[in-house]
């Protein structure tokens, strides 16, 4: 069988536009990997930053019960001054 050499050509043609679409696609993916790639060293970087914030806990929350407390003083005391206001 005797190929001509316009099929021969068409038919390399077909193969190399294949292999752009293909190299197109890999680039695609390529780059989809370095963002996400980003993406989990943001992850990374605002995770290694947890322990600080939640040091941080136990004095809010004393701060927020003295603040309560504060505050239900301050009612109690208003109530026994004058009940009808409070």
């Amino acid at each position: 069988m005797v190929r001509k050499s316009g099929d021969k050509a068409q038919s390399l043609e077909l193969l190399q536009e294949g292999f752009n679409r293909l190299i197109g696609q890999l680039e695609g993916i390529n780059e989809n990997l370095a963002q996400q790639a980003g993406h989990q060293q943001e992850l990374i970087d605002k995770i290694s930053q947890m322990p600080k914030v939640v040091e941080t806990f136990p004095a809010a929350i004393a701060n927020q019960q003295r603040m309560i407390e504060h505050l239900s003083q301050q009612i109690g005391s208003c109530r026994r001054r004058q009940p009808a206001v409070c």
